[in-house]
């Protein structure tokens, strides 16, 4: 069974389109259980960089390798991700072009310039109890 968050939904039913690198083109179908298994393992990863190694950096490329290894194209890995900014995670884009300001991100969207990675917001996940005062659990 194919499913997909609506917020994925095109108009063409099954596919899942989108821009995520300043023009490049995916389509693909994402099943639920790859999609959980995809937003958990992410959500672990992210989890264990703040806590265990106080790292707030999280690459586009790191992001890509742990949908794959979820079953995910990495195209649609990037676009789950971005569609869980503000539930999820929150911080700063960074753009590929290094002349260019980071990008808030507190909200999720499909529609971005082309990236390269993402400086989490300490403080927002702070404020929703996700690690002790020291920065670690």
């Amino acid at each position: 069974m194919s499913w997909k968050p609506s917020a994925l939904r095109g108009s063409g039913g099954d596919c899942v389109e989108g821009s995520t690198r300043g023009g490049e083109q995916g389509s693909s179908t994402v099943d639920r259980a790859t999609y959980r298994q995809f937003v958990g393992a992410i959500e672990a990863e992210i989890l264990r960089r703040i806590r265990v190694e106080g790292n707030y950096y999280i690459s586009r490329t790191e992001i890509e390798d742990v949908g794959e290894r979820a079953g995910m194209s990495r195209v649609v890995a990037t676009q789950v991700f971005l569609l869980q900014a503000g539930s999820l995670w929150a911080g700063e884009l960074i753009p590929e072009d290094e002349g260019e300001p980071g990008i808030p991100f507190y909200a999720p969207t499909t529609s971005v310039p082309a990236w390269k990675a993402v400086v989490l917001d300490p403080g927002w996940f702070w404020e929703r109890g996700k690690f002790s005062e020291s920065g670690r659990t």
